[in-house]
């Protein structure tokens, strides 16, 4: 037989045990002073369990109060520090000098635009070409435009669109076109990435239904119409 597992079971079990024990320590076999020890053991681990018990609430009492004292501190200090950076921005850099703090260093700016790639192509019934493609655009960047021209067989480069995502769906591909060489590039208001240039070609497959394929792409700028 043994005692249960747990302190406050295992502290019970011998509270229940022990004055039986003290009591019958003879007809037990127990020695008497062996079973007073036992009583006087328990009694102890009694009052240190229920001493560890209000110890750990009164820590989880203080680490709530902890919280919420940093808690409400860091929110008043971000005010006083948005005041700061406020009026640094009309008296200038020398507030933050008088304010203790080191002067923000000025951000570097954002790159262009990335290079388009991983051009895709699929043809619509109704003969519409849609477009997509991939482009690693650097952090920070946001508002990328991406610029869509094209050269139908051989022609002048024209403008066709411009797109607020990664496809574009081209509606006025001429019927009959052999070849279409696309030429795309990613802009913001303050950067113009690198064009990127594939060839589309059209022909037929079983069935007679028109096809299209991408032949060859390259980030290489072919394109001539200025950014």
């Amino acid at each position: 037989m043994s005692a249960p597992n747990g302190k406050n079971d295992k502290i019970s079990y011998f509270q229940a045990k022990a004055p039986i024990w003290v009591t019958n320590a003879a007809a037990l076999g127990v020695p008497t002073a062996l079973a007073a020890s036992l009583q006087t053991k328990t009694d102890a681990a009694r009052a240190a369990y229920e001493a560890q018990q209000e110890a750990k609430a009164a820590w989880l009492t203080a680490l709530g109060n902890c919280n919420i004292a940093v808690r409400e501190m860091a929110l008043v200090g971000g005010q006083v520090l948005t005041f700061i950076a406020g009026t640094a921005k009309v008296e200038g850099d020398a507030i933050y000098t008088l304010a203790g703090l080191p002067i923000p260093p000025v951000p570097a700016p954002v790159p262009p635009p990335g290079a388009p790639y991983a051009f895709k192509v699929s043809l619509d019934g109704n003969g519409s070409l849609n477009i997509s493609w991939k482009a690693d655009n650097p952090r920070r960047s946001a508002g990328t435009i991406y610029r869509v021209c094209r050269t139908i067989d051989g022609g002048p480069q024209t403008h066709v669109g411009d797109t607020g995502t990664r496809k574009f769906i081209d509606a006025t591909v001429p019927a009959g076109t052999s070849q279409v060489v696309y030429a795309i590039q990613g802009v913001r208001t303050t950067a113009a990435g690198p064009w990127s240039n594939f060839v589309v070609k059209f022909g037929t497959g079983a069935g007679g239904a028109a096809t299209a394929t991408v032949a060859e792409s390259t980030p290489a700028s072919i394109a001539k119409l200025a950014a």
